[in-house]
């Protein structure tokens, strides 16, 4: 399975201990452990776009020195897979979401992972499945995966019916 977080993900995961941040030692878990995950191997994907964000965003919203910034921005280059710069974009009212979407559709990833409200509601890009962390997350700790279908217009009444279930 191949994964591709937002920068706002990415962002959150680590700023604070919440959601994203459990999903990202969720994901990191799935990298290592196969025979233990009902999931195969996942490999998570990010872009220089990505990056560039994280480079931008860390410092002057969230106060982080250069060095903070440059360690963080090194750690993810290590651990995730680069998604290949794409030509043409998602059509995406922001142009930057846009490009970053085109960048995971183009690495061929399954899922797109993120909390922008105006992403989620594309729903998909192509094959690429458009869920939040709450979702994948979900899916990884009970192995209940996330539906290929649109019939949750409800977020948040649909996960405490999965979770009802287990």
């Amino acid at each position: 399975m191949k994964v591709f977080l937002d920068t706002n993900v990415l962002l959150s995961a680590i700023i604070s201990n919440g959601i994203c941040h459990e999903l990202l030692i969720a994901l990191k878990n799935t990298q290592s452990d196969v025979q233990n995950n009902p999931l195969d191997r996942t490999t998570c994907f990010t872009c220089q776009r990505v990056l560039l964000e994280l480079k931008e965003h860390l410092p002057t919203k969230f106060k982080w020195s250069a060095l903070d910034t440059e360690a963080a921005i090194t750690a993810f280059s290590d651990e995730y897979t680069f998604a290949p710069p794409a030509y043409t974009t998602v059509p995406c009212k922001d142009a930057d979401d846009g490009w970053i979407l085109a960048d995971a559709q183009l690495a061929g990833c399954d899922y797109f992972i993120t909390g922008d409200k105006e992403v989620l509601s594309l729903y998909s890009v192509g094959s690429m499945r458009v869920c939040t962390p709450r979702e994948m997350l979900l899916w990884l700790r009970t192995g209940i995966p996330i539906p290929k279908f649109e019939a949750h217009e409800d977020r948040a009444n649909y996960i405490v019916k999965r979770l009802s279930s287990v």
